[in-house]
């Protein structure tokens, strides 16, 4: 009845739109500085850069390729990078404390 809401209500344009809210807090957290460096969680930044990677990898991968299938592997591309970089400030922040306690 509604073509528009057919289009609109697929994986490749929902899928894309819930993960950008898990690539934009992350990256508003980097310049805002909140939450603080020692309050990040290693296990769930470094589970979403994962996923991120191998979606983003998967999403090259469907034929045929369409603007959803782009869209997806954008976003999944987005989520590997900045969840990556709050692995890695985490990481380098307790490497530094290490240091810093010698």
């Amino acid at each position: 009845q509604y073509p528009f809401l057919q289009s609109v209500n697929s994986v490749y344009n929902v899928a894309p739109a819930s993960k950008w809210g898990l690539s934009i807090v992350p990256l508003y957290g980097v310049f805002t500085g909140y939450p603080a460096v020692e309050k990040i969680d290693e296990n769930t930044t470094f589970s979403l850069a994962c996923t991120g990677f191998v979606w983003s990898i998967y999403a090259m991968m469907i034929t045929p390729q369409n603007a959803g299938s782009r869209a997806l592997a954008t976003v999944n591309a987005c989520m590997f990078c900045v969840n990556g970089y709050n692995f890695y400030r985490k990481q380098a922040y307790l490497k530094a404390l290490e240091e810093s306690k010698k």
